[in-house]
């Protein structure tokens, strides 16, 4: 592992502390203590589960594998997909026998893989994978485990209503992602609103921000990697406080658009250009609170030992 870290950190201008890097990482995972009832241990193999760098080590160390190492490089290999530790693969096999016996070639030196084999259906992420043997294709829905506690934000929590409503939206724009198929969709949105019924939403209320127009857009555009609207925004950053209701960010961007004009501003800088067209929108954080302050203390820690 200090070898991947240490080709993908050496041959980058962006990254000026690769040692200090190589040393945090020893650090972290030289040494790491697990209790068990009462007692404390030291791991000597693999990484600490809930650790904030777990995850991106375990990309790391597998896409090194799978980039050089020729892992995933089978023609019987239909599809190959991982989510950091969680794969899922469409093999071509005669039995379930000859697809485990192909399936021992995908390997990762120093990890033990295992595989479920399932010929009709699967479960990966929160994902449920069908083939219809019928028709010949794959059907993908949503799967919720069955310790599921469904826990959302209230109706009676104090977020304002448009956080609410955006997050419905949000829910149902995973939903569109997931589903393969427009039934599929609308069948997983009529669970959704059951779901916001129980925590006290009005329906109407809820029918009203999964109207037949978003739910529409949030199909069509299921497929798009990122938004047109984002690319044509410039995001001013605020607060979660009321103040910021009043403040009409048209106004401001139209101000600006006026300050440029005035002052030749394009000539002198063509992004400004580019500026002129956009349109601003408000994201709008929560207050800074002591984890906040853990983290920009941390950052100075960092800063400091690297000079």
């Amino acid at each position: 592992m200090e070898k991947t870290l240490l080709d993908l950190f050496s041959n980058s201008t962006r990254f000026a502390e690769t040692d200090l890097i190589i040393r945090l990482f020893k650090v972290a995972n030289g040494r790491i203590p697990l209790q068990y009832d009462q007692s404390y241990y030291i791991m000597d193999n693999g990484l600490a589960m809930g650790a904030n760098h777990s995850p991106d080590v375990a990309n790391l160390y597998c896409a090194e594998h799978e980039k050089n190492y020729n892992v995933i490089h089978h023609e019987w290999l239909l599809c190959f997909k991982r989510y950091i530790d969680d794969l899922f693969t469409v093999v071509i096999a005669d039995n379930e026998t000859d697809a485990s016996n192909r399936l021992q070639q995908l390997r990762y030196p120093n990890l033990d893989l295992n595989w479920e084999i399932l010929e009709t259906r699967v479960v990966f992420l929160d994902m449920n994978v069908m083939f219809d043997t019928v028709e010949h294709m794959f059907r993908i829905s949503l799967y919720r485990k069955s310790l599921n506690q469904f826990q959302r934000v209230p109706a009676t929590s104090a977020h304002p209503n448009y956080m609410k409503k955006g997050v419905i939206i949000g829910e149902a724009a995973r939903l569109a992602t997931i589903s393969s198929e427009l039934d599929i969709y609308e069948t997983a949105l009529h669970q959704l609103r059951e779901e916001y019924c129980r925590l006290s939403y009005n329906w109407e209320w809820i029918d009203h921000a999964l109207n037949t127009t978003v739910r529409g857009k949030l199909w069509d555009k299921r497929d798009c990697k990122k938004s047109k609207e984002f690319n044509d925004s410039v995001v001013f950053k605020t607060w979660l406080d009321p103040i910021w209701d009043h403040v009409s960010f048209e106004e401001v961007m139209e101000t600006a658009r006026t300050f440029i004009n005035e002052h030749n501003l394009v000539r002198k800088d063509k992004r400004y250009e580019r500026f002129l067209e956009l349109k601003m929108v408000a994201s709008k954080s929560r207050p800074s609170n002591f984890g906040d302050l853990l983290n920009t203390s941390n950052k100075t820690i960092v800063r400091t030992l690297s000079q």
